[in-house]
């Protein structure tokens, strides 16, 4: 898979299959408390969280692959939003999706773009340089799955009640969750997504007390590791877009890491929360 529209197509399709993957696995009492579910629209991902307003968890992805994006696909995607009353979501298509006229259909319908994502892509022929850290990396199963879902909201400061969405998929087919420690306290944390021939990279953050000491290098060094036994030839991230206003180092840990930019994907919202 030389082609880079091969490899876009690839990068939409994990996230979206990895997102909808994630919303599946919570607990149904949790899904009907705040209004989490999926669905699939244009072929790409629509995933609504009402309880939490943000476009990380309400976002539409993975679309216009094998088609152009219509106007009743626009028009449902933005009534499921408007219907759950979230006005922050994003609608955000690849490369392969956006045209001029679908950046003035967008326009047209009040949306803007208040910031983008810089999707990354590396092969996993060469390993990740290993950082020198005192941080042990390991790899954890279901008995772990509280200490992840405890270290990602903390990490990111989010609501406790993400709790179970954090550590809906630890231990199911296809995901790999990993901890770093200091001594016996986990820091920090990341996942990984496995297909036959790509990985994803997500749910990865540190506590701030434990920032800038190498936990993301290692996270990233173990998952790519892992991806290449497991048979993945690629593996796919992504993070903010990094600008002069707004550095990222999120992004930094992924070029170290081997990451090269395959694509910016633009959030056109209705809001400005980044």
């Amino acid at each position: 898979m030389d082609d880079r529209n091969d490899l876009i197509a690839l990068a939409e399709r994990i996230e979206a299959d990895a997102w909808e993957d994630i919303y599946a696995a919570v607990p149904p009492s949790f899904a009907a408390s705040t209004g989490l579910r999926t669905e699939r629209v244009g072929g790409g991902c629509l995933a609504l969280l009402p309880a939490l307003p943000h476009p990380l968890f309400n976002r539409w992805i993975g679309f216009g692959l094998e088609a152009p994006v219509s106007d009743t696909d626009l028009d449902h995607v933005q009534a499921v939003y408007t219907q759950a009353g979230v006005a922050g979501y994003a609608l955000s298509p690849s490369p392969l999706a956006q045209t001029d006229d679908l950046d003035r259909r967008l326009q047209e319908r009040g949306l803007s773009i208040p910031y983008r994502w810089t999707i990354m892509a590396r092969d996993t022929a060469t390993p990740a340089p290993s950082p020198t850290a005192d941080l042990a990396i390991r790899a954890i199963d279901q008995e772990e799955a509280d200490l992840f879902a405890q270290t990602l909201p903390r990490a990111y400061e989010t609501p406790d009640f993400l709790l179970p969405l954090a550590a809906a998929t630890v231990g199911h087919d296809r995901w790999h969750h990993y901890l770093a420690y200091d001594g016996v306290t986990p820091v920090a944390c990341a996942a990984l997504y496995v297909t036959e021939t790509a990985a994803w990279c997500g749910l990865a953050a540190t506590l701030p007390s434990h920032r800038s000491r190498g936990a993301q290098s290692g996270l990233f060094a173990r998952r790519i590791a892992d991806a290449a036994a497991l048979g993945c030839r690629y593996v796919i991230t992504g993070t903010v877009e990094q600008t002069p206003d707004w550095p990222n180092a999120s992004y930094r840990n992924m070029v170290r890491a081997g990451f090269r930019q395959l694509y910016l994907r633009p959030n056109w919202s209705p809001s400005v929360t980044a």
